[in-house]
Order: structure tokens, then C-alpha cells, then sequence
């Protein structure tokens, strides 16, 4: 883990909910992405949450979708994700989307 990053492995299991809460807000603009480049599979985002909540650092951690549009499309909805504040400083978050075209 890098130095003055929180593990989110060690978040109490309301932590994780209020987490998964705030991307699963956020699922009929997810699936508006996954409709649109018609993507199936299992893509991987991580993502830094600053201590204010803010999403920063978003990357894929997947080479099978690095390049297709649907990542650039549910990064730019991560990107308006606000998580609740932290004292923990940043925490690093990775997120597996798994869809299917409809």
C-alpha cells in the first residue's frame, strides 16, 4: 500500500456500504454507458477518494478495456461521484463493473 493511502480492505463493513451506495446511485447512468458502446464483460476502475470525498486518479486497471469508449464513459460518472469525507486521508478504491449488452 502506498504511504499515507487508507486500505479499504480494513473499512468496517459500514464504510464499504456507504461506498458501494454511492456508485450503485449512479447505475442508470453506468448502464446509460454500457447501452450505448453495447460492452460486455468485467471492467476494473480504481480510483483515489480524497479526504474531502472527491474522486481523483481514476485509471483502468484492465487492458482489455483501456482503450474501448465504455471505460472513458463510466470514468467521466466516477469522476462526479462525492464519497463521504474521510480523516483517514486518501483512499485508494477500486470498483469491478460487470454488465452484459442488453
Amino acid at each position: 500500500m502506498r504511504s499515507g493511502f487508507a486500505d479499504l480492505r480494513q473499512a468496517t463493513p459500514e464504510v464499504k456500504a456507504q461506498y458501494a451506495a454511492v456508485i450503485l446511485a449512479q447505475k442508470d447512468a453506468i448502464g446509460a454507458c454500457v447501452w450505448k458502446y453495447k460492452a460486455e464483460g468485467k471492467l476494473v476502475l480504481i480510483w483515489d477518494i480524497q479526504p474531502s470525498g472527491e474522486v481523483a486518479n481514476i485509471g483502468v486497471r484492465d487492458r482489455d478495456f483501456a482503450a474501448h469508449p465504455v471505460s472513458r464513459c463510466i470514468a467521466d460518472v466516477v469522476a462526479t461521484l462525492q464519497f463521504p469525507p474521510s480523516a483517514d486521508g486518501v483512499t485508494a478504491f477500486n470498483f469491478p463493473f460487470k454488465f452484459q449488452s442488453p
